[in-house]
């Protein structure tokens, strides 16, 4: 499986997928437990295409608007946002150019 490129004005290359269990192979169980809350709570919003790349695991919906990136005892990731969202909980928020917000936690 490959995945497309996230943005339409790009050159269309493909990046090989990786399987999903293989990011999770030196993770706690409960990064995986979290991982399947976050896509299980997704799915209730409607259909969501999981996208497992080199370095993350892309949620994607026409385009990707989230990723995902589990360590050993945590799982990190980043959000992409129509509008700027300023929480205590994210580590920081930035726009970057092409005028999407995203939040990273």
């Amino acid at each position: 499986m490959w995945a497309r490129p996230c943005q339409p004005s790009a050159e269309p290359q493909l990046r090989p997928l990786t399987q999903l269990a293989d990011h999770f192979g030196s993770s706690a169980p409960e990064v995986r437990a979290t991982f399947d809350a976050i896509l299980a709570a997704v799915r209730q919003l409607g259909p969501v295409t999981v996208l497992p790349e080199k370095s993350r695991i892309a949620l994607e919906v026409g385009m990707s608007f989230a990723a995902l990136m589990p360590g050993r005892r945590w799982l990190s990731g980043h959000l992409v946002l129509a509008h700027c969202v300023d929480s205590p909980r994210s580590r920081r928020t930035g726009r970057p150019n092409n005028g999407t917000w995203t939040l990273a936690r």
